[in-house]
Protein backbone atom coordinates (compact mmCIF):
# COMPACT_ATOMS: atom_id res chain seq x y z
CA UNK A 1 0.00 0.00 0.00
CA UNK A 2 2.75 2.65 0.68
CA UNK A 3 4.60 1.45 -2.25
CA UNK A 4 1.51 2.63 -4.58
CA UNK A 5 1.39 6.24 -2.59
CA UNK A 6 4.95 6.31 -3.21
CA UNK A 7 5.17 6.07 -7.02
CA UNK A 8 1.83 8.34 -6.85
CA UNK A 9 3.82 11.07 -5.44
CA UNK A 10 7.07 10.69 -7.73
CA UNK A 11 4.43 10.81 -10.50
CA UNK A 12 3.04 14.11 -9.29
CA UNK A 13 6.76 15.18 -8.93
CA UNK A 14 7.78 14.29 -12.20
CA UNK A 15 4.82 16.60 -14.00
CA UNK A 16 5.39 19.04 -11.63
CA UNK A 17 8.83 19.22 -12.80
CA UNK A 18 7.98 19.16 -16.60
CA UNK A 19 5.46 22.04 -16.25
CA UNK A 20 7.57 24.25 -14.40
CA UNK A 21 10.26 23.74 -17.50
CA UNK A 22 7.33 24.18 -19.96
CA UNK A 23 6.83 27.41 -18.36
CA UNK A 24 10.11 28.19 -18.01
CA UNK A 25 10.91 27.15 -21.39
CA UNK A 26 7.51 29.09 -23.03
CA UNK A 27 8.66 32.51 -21.48
CA UNK A 28 12.00 32.21 -23.52
CA UNK A 29 10.59 31.52 -26.85
CA UNK A 30 10.20 34.74 -28.88
CA UNK A 31 9.45 34.79 -32.27
CA UNK A 32 12.95 37.33 -33.94
CA UNK A 33 14.80 40.19 -34.24
CA UNK A 34 12.52 42.77 -33.64
CA UNK A 35 10.34 40.62 -30.98
CA UNK A 36 13.76 40.15 -29.11
CA UNK A 37 14.52 44.00 -29.58
CA UNK A 38 11.19 44.77 -27.98
CA UNK A 39 12.18 41.98 -25.19
CA UNK A 40 15.39 44.09 -24.09
CA UNK A 41 13.59 47.74 -24.43
CA UNK A 42 11.09 46.31 -21.87
CA UNK A 43 13.91 45.01 -19.60
CA UNK A 44 14.40 48.08 -18.42
CA UNK A 45 16.21 47.44 -15.03
CA UNK A 46 15.44 44.08 -14.94
CA UNK A 47 18.70 41.71 -15.71
CA UNK A 48 18.31 39.55 -19.15
CA UNK A 49 20.36 36.68 -20.31
CA UNK A 50 20.49 35.31 -23.86
CA UNK A 51 21.86 31.90 -24.48
CA UNK A 52 23.07 31.57 -28.39
CA UNK A 53 23.41 27.54 -28.83
CA UNK A 54 22.36 25.29 -31.95
CA UNK A 55 21.08 22.00 -31.84
CA UNK A 56 24.10 20.01 -33.13
CA UNK A 57 26.20 21.92 -30.59
CA UNK A 58 26.68 18.81 -28.02
CA UNK A 59 28.15 21.37 -25.32
CA UNK A 60 24.97 23.75 -26.05
CA UNK A 61 23.09 20.33 -24.76
CA UNK A 62 24.58 19.61 -21.87
CA UNK A 63 24.28 23.10 -20.96
CA UNK A 64 20.62 24.08 -21.99
CA UNK A 65 18.88 22.02 -18.92
CA UNK A 66 20.45 23.85 -16.36
CA UNK A 67 20.12 27.53 -17.87
CA UNK A 68 15.83 25.95 -18.29
CA UNK A 69 16.55 25.13 -14.74
CA UNK A 70 18.22 28.80 -13.64
CA UNK A 71 14.92 30.35 -15.37
CA UNK A 72 12.37 28.46 -13.58
CA UNK A 73 14.78 29.54 -10.08
CA UNK A 74 15.18 32.98 -10.99
CA UNK A 75 11.80 33.86 -11.86
CA UNK A 76 12.83 37.83 -12.01
CA UNK A 77 15.66 37.54 -14.28
CA UNK A 78 14.33 36.88 -18.45
CA UNK A 79 16.04 34.11 -20.12
CA UNK A 80 16.04 34.03 -23.76
CA UNK A 81 17.56 31.08 -25.90
CA UNK A 82 18.14 32.13 -29.37
CA UNK A 83 18.75 29.15 -31.83
CA UNK A 84 21.88 30.27 -34.15
CA UNK A 85 20.82 28.60 -37.01
CA UNK A 86 17.34 30.16 -36.76
CA UNK A 87 18.80 33.53 -36.68
CA UNK A 88 21.54 34.04 -38.55
CA UNK A 89 20.74 37.20 -38.59
CA UNK A 90 20.78 37.93 -34.52
CA UNK A 91 23.53 36.12 -34.31
CA UNK A 92 26.10 38.14 -36.78
CA UNK A 93 24.02 41.18 -35.00
CA UNK A 94 25.65 40.12 -31.63
CA UNK A 95 29.04 38.90 -33.62
CA UNK A 96 28.71 35.12 -32.03
CA UNK A 97 31.53 32.74 -33.13
CA UNK A 98 31.71 30.32 -30.88
CA UNK A 99 29.00 28.23 -28.76
CA UNK A 100 27.35 28.67 -26.71
CA UNK A 101 27.89 32.15 -25.84
CA UNK A 102 26.12 33.92 -23.04
CA UNK A 103 25.24 37.62 -23.27
CA UNK A 104 23.82 39.60 -20.08
CA UNK A 105 22.04 42.88 -20.77
CA UNK A 106 20.80 45.30 -17.71
CA UNK A 107 19.83 48.89 -18.47
CA UNK A 108 20.63 47.97 -22.44
CA UNK A 109 24.13 47.12 -21.49
CA UNK A 110 25.96 43.71 -22.91
CA UNK A 111 27.92 42.03 -20.62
Amino acid sequence: MSSYYFEKSTFVMKVLIILLLIIAVSSMAFAGSDDLKSKIAAGDNKLIVLDFYATWCDTCGMIGPKFDELAALHRDVTFIKIDCDKNESIADQYKITKLPTFIFIKNNKEY
